[in-house]
């Protein structure tokens, strides 16, 4: 018998749009005792390493994407702008990663810029909550 150790990570669910704060984030490890004729495989995702500073990387992301034109070229001549946001229930560190998405929209000269939640069916964020996503 084999004993598996599986990490995993969770967040309290009045916190997680907060996801960008480490001391919201639970991490621990779950202990399974695997019986050998029961285990057909171990399978272990190879998860990239962490991005060192989200921020920089966001920014360098919208100057330089994969594939499309810069997001500073999709602003050029453009008079009003919607972000659109996750909600509170999603733990995307949307604060880390909307700086550089409004400093592109400011560099643009573009003065109506609206931030848009998408809740789905869920009830809207509330002031707290945008505050802590934001």
């Amino acid at each position: 018998m084999a004993t598996y150790s599986i990490p995993y990570e969770s967040m309290d669910p009045l916190t997680i749009g907060a996801a960008d704060d480490e001391t919201k984030v639970y991490r621990d490890s779950l202990d399974l005792e695997v019986p050998d004729e029961n285990l057909l495989a171990a399978i272990y995702p190879d998860e990239p390493d962490p991005v060192p500073n989200a921020t920089e990387a966001a920014r360098a992301a919208l100057e330089s994407p994969h594939s499309g034109p810069r997001f500073s070229e999709l602003l050029a001549g453009a008079s009003s702008v919607a972000v659109v946001i996750d909600n509170q229930f999603r733990p995307t560190p949307a604060s880390k990663l909307l700086p550089p998405v409004f400093d592109a929209i400011e560099a643009a000269g573009i003065t109506d810029a609206r931030v848009v939640c998408a809740n789905g069916k869920v009830f809207p964020m509330s002031d707290s909550d945008i505050s802590q996503k934001l």
